[in-house]
Protein backbone atom coordinates (compact mmCIF):
# COMPACT_ATOMS: atom_id res chain seq x y z
CA UNK A 1 0.00 0.00 0.00
CA UNK A 2 1.02 3.50 -0.83
CA UNK A 3 1.58 6.37 1.35
CA UNK A 4 -0.99 9.15 0.40
CA UNK A 5 -2.62 11.79 1.45
CA UNK A 6 -6.18 9.70 1.85
CA UNK A 7 -4.36 7.23 3.17
CA UNK A 8 -3.14 9.62 6.04
CA UNK A 9 -6.60 11.53 6.29
CA UNK A 10 -8.36 8.16 6.61
CA UNK A 11 -5.95 7.81 10.09
CA UNK A 12 -7.31 10.99 11.42
CA UNK A 13 -4.12 13.26 10.99
CA UNK A 14 -5.24 16.89 10.39
CA UNK A 15 -3.13 18.39 7.18
CA UNK A 16 -0.26 19.56 9.23
CA UNK A 17 1.16 16.62 10.29
CA UNK A 18 0.23 14.97 6.78
CA UNK A 19 2.46 17.22 5.32
CA UNK A 20 5.17 16.50 7.79
CA UNK A 21 4.36 12.76 7.15
CA UNK A 22 5.04 13.17 3.46
CA UNK A 23 7.92 15.42 3.67
CA UNK A 24 9.70 13.15 5.69
CA UNK A 25 8.54 10.15 3.86
CA UNK A 26 9.60 11.78 0.63
CA UNK A 27 13.36 12.51 2.32
CA UNK A 28 13.79 8.79 2.92
CA UNK A 29 12.89 7.90 -0.55
CA UNK A 30 15.13 9.98 -2.16
CA UNK A 31 18.10 8.94 0.29
CA UNK A 32 17.08 5.25 -0.03
CA UNK A 33 16.68 6.19 -3.77
CA UNK A 34 20.46 7.11 -4.52
CA UNK A 35 21.59 4.28 -2.23
CA UNK A 36 20.08 2.25 -4.32
CA UNK A 37 21.50 3.85 -7.51
CA UNK A 38 25.17 3.94 -5.77
CA UNK A 39 25.25 0.05 -4.95
CA UNK A 40 23.85 -0.38 -8.28
CA UNK A 41 26.24 1.43 -9.99
CA UNK A 42 28.71 -0.60 -8.15
CA UNK A 43 27.55 -4.47 -9.03
CA UNK A 44 27.39 -3.32 -12.29
CA UNK A 45 31.49 -2.81 -11.78
CA UNK A 46 31.64 -5.76 -10.34
CA UNK A 47 29.81 -7.75 -12.94
CA UNK A 48 32.02 -6.16 -15.69
CA UNK A 49 35.02 -7.28 -13.50
CA UNK A 50 34.01 -10.48 -12.93
CA UNK A 51 32.95 -11.26 -16.62
CA UNK A 52 36.76 -9.94 -17.67
CA UNK A 53 38.33 -12.39 -14.92
CA UNK A 54 35.90 -14.83 -16.55
CA UNK A 55 37.09 -14.57 -20.00
CA UNK A 56 40.89 -14.19 -18.66
CA UNK A 57 40.36 -17.18 -16.99
CA UNK A 58 39.07 -19.13 -19.96
CA UNK A 59 42.08 -18.00 -21.80
CA UNK A 60 44.32 -19.42 -19.23
CA UNK A 61 44.48 -22.99 -20.41
CA UNK A 62 45.83 -21.64 -24.15
CA UNK A 63 48.10 -19.46 -22.55
CA UNK A 64 49.57 -22.64 -20.25
CA UNK A 65 49.89 -25.14 -23.63
CA UNK A 66 52.09 -21.92 -25.29
CA UNK A 67 54.17 -21.52 -22.30
CA UNK A 68 54.39 -25.32 -22.04
CA UNK A 69 55.77 -25.28 -25.57
CA UNK A 70 57.94 -22.54 -25.07
CA UNK A 71 59.97 -24.18 -22.43
CA UNK A 72 59.98 -27.51 -24.56
CA UNK A 73 61.78 -25.44 -27.60
CA UNK A 74 65.31 -25.04 -28.03
CA UNK A 75 66.15 -21.66 -27.73
CA UNK A 76 70.11 -22.52 -26.29
CA UNK A 77 70.56 -24.84 -29.58
CA UNK A 78 69.27 -22.37 -31.94
CA UNK A 79 71.47 -19.48 -30.39
CA UNK A 80 74.56 -21.67 -30.96
CA UNK A 81 73.33 -22.18 -34.52
CA UNK A 82 73.15 -18.74 -35.65
CA UNK A 83 76.25 -18.15 -33.82
CA UNK A 84 77.78 -20.74 -35.82
CA UNK A 85 76.60 -19.00 -38.49
CA UNK A 86 77.79 -15.35 -38.03
CA UNK A 87 81.23 -17.36 -37.44
CA UNK A 88 81.20 -18.78 -40.42
CA UNK A 89 80.61 -15.84 -42.41
CA UNK A 90 83.12 -14.04 -40.63
CA UNK A 91 85.89 -16.68 -41.43
CA UNK A 92 84.48 -16.54 -45.03
CA UNK A 93 84.80 -12.88 -45.15
CA UNK A 94 88.52 -13.74 -43.24
CA UNK A 95 89.38 -16.13 -46.49
CA UNK A 96 88.15 -13.69 -49.11
CA UNK A 97 90.23 -10.77 -47.58
CA UNK A 98 93.42 -13.03 -47.20
CA UNK A 99 92.81 -14.18 -51.40
CA UNK A 100 92.46 -11.23 -52.19
CA UNK A 101 95.56 -9.36 -50.75
CA UNK A 102 97.53 -12.71 -51.79
CA UNK A 103 96.52 -11.87 -54.88
CA UNK A 104 97.39 -8.42 -54.96
CA UNK A 105 100.96 -9.34 -54.00
CA UNK A 106 100.85 -11.30 -57.00
CA UNK A 107 99.95 -8.39 -58.93
CA UNK A 108 96.71 -9.69 -59.91
CA UNK A 109 94.62 -5.83 -59.84
CA UNK A 110 91.55 -4.18 -60.95
CA UNK A 111 88.88 -6.23 -63.55
CA UNK A 112 91.48 -9.28 -63.20
CA UNK A 113 91.32 -9.86 -59.24
CA UNK A 114 87.32 -9.11 -59.49
CA UNK A 115 87.70 -12.02 -62.12
CA UNK A 116 90.21 -14.05 -60.05
CA UNK A 117 87.71 -13.94 -56.79
CA UNK A 118 84.91 -14.95 -58.78
CA UNK A 119 87.41 -18.48 -59.70
CA UNK A 120 88.63 -19.10 -56.33
CA UNK A 121 87.26 -22.22 -54.96
CA UNK A 122 87.35 -20.63 -51.29
CA UNK A 123 86.71 -23.69 -49.79
CA UNK A 124 89.78 -25.76 -50.30
CA UNK A 125 91.58 -22.92 -48.77
CA UNK A 126 92.81 -22.67 -44.70
CA UNK A 127 93.33 -20.10 -42.99
CA UNK A 128 96.23 -20.00 -40.00
CA UNK A 129 95.75 -19.01 -36.73
CA UNK A 130 97.61 -15.75 -37.98
CA UNK A 131 94.90 -15.26 -40.69
CA UNK A 132 97.41 -16.03 -43.55
CA UNK A 133 96.98 -18.28 -45.63
CA UNK A 134 98.13 -21.84 -44.80
CA UNK A 135 98.40 -23.75 -47.88
CA UNK A 136 98.98 -21.80 -51.32
CA UNK A 137 99.06 -24.61 -53.40
CA UNK A 138 95.84 -24.06 -54.86
CA UNK A 139 96.24 -20.52 -55.57
CA UNK A 140 99.72 -21.15 -56.68
CA UNK A 141 98.28 -23.06 -59.78
CA UNK A 142 95.38 -21.09 -60.32
CA UNK A 143 98.25 -17.98 -61.09
CA UNK A 144 100.46 -20.47 -63.05
CA UNK A 145 97.75 -21.62 -65.32
CA UNK A 146 94.35 -20.52 -65.67
CA UNK A 147 94.86 -17.37 -63.85
CA UNK A 148 98.33 -16.24 -65.50
CA UNK A 149 96.77 -13.99 -68.07
CA UNK A 150 95.45 -11.90 -65.25
CA UNK A 151 98.83 -10.93 -64.22
CA UNK A 152 100.23 -7.36 -64.63
CA UNK A 153 103.42 -7.26 -65.97
CA UNK A 154 104.28 -3.62 -66.00
CA UNK A 155 102.80 -1.09 -64.51
CA UNK A 156 101.09 0.89 -67.53
CA UNK A 157 101.88 4.45 -68.57
CA UNK A 158 98.66 6.90 -68.05
CA UNK A 159 98.55 9.90 -70.06
CA UNK A 160 95.32 12.16 -70.57
CA UNK A 161 93.62 10.69 -73.26
CA UNK A 162 90.87 12.59 -75.68
CA UNK A 163 87.84 13.28 -73.45
CA UNK A 164 89.98 13.79 -70.40
CA UNK A 165 90.54 11.06 -68.63
CA UNK A 166 93.84 8.77 -67.53
CA UNK A 167 94.65 5.75 -69.84
CA UNK A 168 97.38 3.94 -70.78
CA UNK A 169 99.71 5.51 -73.20
CA UNK A 170 98.42 4.59 -76.75
CA UNK A 171 95.18 2.01 -75.09
CA UNK A 172 91.33 2.58 -73.87
CA UNK A 173 90.92 2.92 -70.54
CA UNK A 174 90.96 -0.05 -68.02
CA UNK A 175 88.60 -2.95 -69.23
CA UNK A 176 85.61 -3.95 -67.69
CA UNK A 177 85.42 -7.40 -66.32
CA UNK A 178 83.53 -8.98 -68.84
CA UNK A 179 85.53 -7.31 -71.15
CA UNK A 180 88.59 -8.90 -69.97
CA UNK A 181 86.99 -12.58 -69.90
CA UNK A 182 85.90 -12.18 -73.73
CA UNK A 183 89.81 -10.98 -74.04
CA UNK A 184 90.65 -14.20 -72.04
CA UNK A 185 88.15 -16.63 -73.87
CA UNK A 186 89.34 -15.52 -77.19
CA UNK A 187 92.97 -16.11 -75.50
CA UNK A 188 94.15 -11.96 -76.27
CA UNK A 189 95.43 -10.29 -73.52
CA UNK A 190 97.80 -7.45 -72.65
Amino acid sequence: MALSRSFLKSLGLDEEKIASVIEAHSETVTGLNGRYADLENKFNELNQRYSAAKADAEKLPGVLKELEALKKEDYKGKYEELFSAVEKGKAWAAKEAAVKAWYEGKNIRGAGLAIAMRGTPLDDIELGEDGAIADTRVLDKLVEGDFKPLIRTEEPRRTVASGGSLAPHGAPPEQTPSNLMNSLIRGKTN
